[in-house]
């Protein structure tokens, strides 16, 4: 097995086509090759008549003693050649059915292999250096059926039916790179490459490593939820109970997954549209083209308008606030049970999965079984009744099982007890989950120095932690017109923004609420209260569990 570099289970790599490679690499080649991921660089560039920084990154950097260096750029989903104006062009297939021109993926690995040869120092193939060196190209998800483009060659074309084997795809390929007689790296020129390599990582401020740890340890798949995992395939109607932090969402979404890749239509179903919106740019990133078509992702709010729409039926909420509850409570489920269902009979699916259940009106369970194509079909039913914050009582589904997640794997073991020191869950830390830093409690007098000092407290973050926008929150009880940020844009030196594509993106750091963030979370988080008004403990409990490292509670006499 060889040894990745970070040093982690590839199944924490974020996205799937790299996650598979990764998988890949290290099952089928020797032990003592080395796979640097996501290997960056920052090299000077001649720009016109000055000297500017040039930044790159390789998806995959290969250190094989018996070869040489190998490095292997990533494209997956559904990617597309072809010859426009007689020059090579890729595109990249978008969900919509549009296309995005991308950088042409052999002339990307090719110019990564010369830089990381300038950077090792074996462009000139140095006494010292006894390997080769080289590049490919692997579409995981993809074979082809047509001719190889003039600028590549089979043999560092990897291809979905090799991810079964590959080191004989990598061994081919270094062997049609090869010039050398008894091409090999010694165990010096292995060391000279490592401490070469090392500087491109750079040296990171402690607090900032330690953060990373604490990540590497969070992300880890407990035995209880593999336990979870093991009883969503047991019974076909099952309910999942835990606390925040328990990874009821991750769970939701697996198990959804894969009744999508065994060709069921499955809807999961949550209560916010943030979390809706988060997990449909996921899945459109990470699945192919297939499973994604047999997996839908909508908050019930959303699932409601898009029955309205199919029915041509006008969907007018009220304006009237008073009514807003009445509304979603009990007009628009009754509508859907009552008329919508038998106009939009298409509508319907194989498995049904729902997350943040606590949150969900007693009418629209009826609408939820009515989507099911089989009486008391595919059922799996995620909740936390602390997390129930908008919703008196709660009459779910019917199951067969129900079970319990007690163990908190995404919060530090101070946020996680933090946060659940004035509510009754059932929940306790992992033991491999880190201590992490004390959650920070501020009192201030006045909106304007809240303000100062969450401003104070991000800048912190950032210059301690290294943290970028898309890593910090701040979450109030109020809406931002009505927060200490109302009016206001920037913080801390970067922009302020309502918009989770926007903050992703790292556009700015999120100002959200309590409620709008349920079922997301944050590396830091800053909570801003106010004593005349404060949240309820399960609002609290809520907003604080968001935090999965650095928490700031930043509470307010007057306002």
């Amino acid at each position: 097995m060889a040894r990745l570099f970070p040093d982690c289970d590839p199944e924490t790599i974020s996205l799937k086509p790299e996650r598979d490679v990764a998988r890949a690499l290290v099952r089928d080649l020797p032990d003592d090759c080395l796979i640097y991921h996501s290997f960056s660089w920052l090299r000077r560039d001649q720009h016109g008549n000055r000297e500017t920084l040039h930044e790159g990154e390789t998806d995959f950097l290969i250190l094989d003693p018996r070869y040489g260096l190998l490095i292997l750029e990533i494209k997956g989903g559904d990617v597309r050649h072809r010859v426009e104006n007689g020059k090579d062009e890729y595109f990249r297939v978008l969900p919509d059915g549009g296309e995005r021109r991308i950088r042409n993926p052999f002339e990307q690995a090719r110019d990564s292999m010369h830089t990381i040869a300038d950077i090792l120092k074996i462009s000139s193939f140095p006494s010292w250096y006894g390997g080769c060196f080289g590049y490919a190209v692997a579409f995981p998800d993809q074979t082809n059926r047509g001719s190889i483009p003039n600028d590549a060659d089979n043999s560092i074309i990897f291809l979905a039916q090799h991810v079964g084997d590959m080191e004989r795809a990598v061994r081919g390929a270094f062997q049609r790179w090869n010039r050398r007689p008894n091409p090999s790296i010694s165990a010096d020129a292995m060391r000279i490459c490592r401490e070469r390599l090392r500087p491109v990582f750079g040296l990171i401020p402690a607090r900032w490593r330690e953060l990373e740890n604490d990540e590497e340890h969070l992300v880890t798949l407990t035995t209880q939820q593999q336990q979870a995992l093991e009883g969503l395939n047991d019974n076909r109607r099952i309910a999942i109970r835990g606390g925040a932090g328990t990874g009821k969402t991750m769970l939701a979404l697996w198990k959804a997954v894969a009744f999508a890749r065994e060709g069921l239509d499955t809807i999961f179903l949550c209560f916010n549209r943030f979390l809706a919106e988060w997990l449909n740019e996921r899945m459109n990133e990470e699945l192919d083209t297939i499973t994604r078509s047999k997996l839908t992702i909508y908050n019930f709010h959303g699932l409601c308008r898009e029955f309205y729409k199919r029915a041509n039926v006008p969907f007018r909420p009220p304006s009237d606030p008073s009514k807003i509850h009445a509304f979603w409570s009990n007009t628009v489920p009754n509508k859907l049970f009552d008329v919508l269902l038998d106009e939009v009979p298409k509508l319907r699916f194989d498995a049904i999965i729902i997350d943040e259940a606590q949150d969900f009106q007693e009418d629209w369970w009826l609408v939820i079984d009515s989507l099911n194509r089989e009486q008391n079909g595919r059922l799996s039913i995620f909740y936390d009744p602390n997390q129930n914050i908008f919703n008196d009582g709660n009459m779910m589904s019917q199951t067969d099982a129900v079970f319990n997640l007690k163990i908190n794997c995404r919060n530090t073991q101070e946020i996680h007890k933090y946060s659940v020191k004035n509510v009754n869950a059932d929940v306790r830390p992992s033991p491999r989950v880190p201590k992490g830093t004390t959650p920070i409690e501020i009192q201030v007098t006045d909106a304007n120095e809240q303000r100062q000092r969450c401003e104070a407290t991000l800048k912190s973050w950032k210059t301690d932690y290294q943290l970028t926008a898309d890593r910090m929150a701040v979450l109030s009880y109020r809406k931002r017109e009505r927060s200490c940020f109302g009016g206001i844009t920037r913080v801390a030196g970067m922009p302020i923004t309502e918009r989770l594509d926007e903050w992703k993106n790292g556009k700015g750091v999120l100002f959200s609420t309590f409620a709008a963030f349920k079922g997301l979370e944050a590396d830091a988080v800053v909570l801003l209260l106010s004593r005349m008004s404060p949240p309820s403990l399960n609002d609290l409990y809520v907003a604080s569990s968001r935090a999965k490292h650095l928490l700031a509670n930043i509470d307010v006499a007057d306002c």
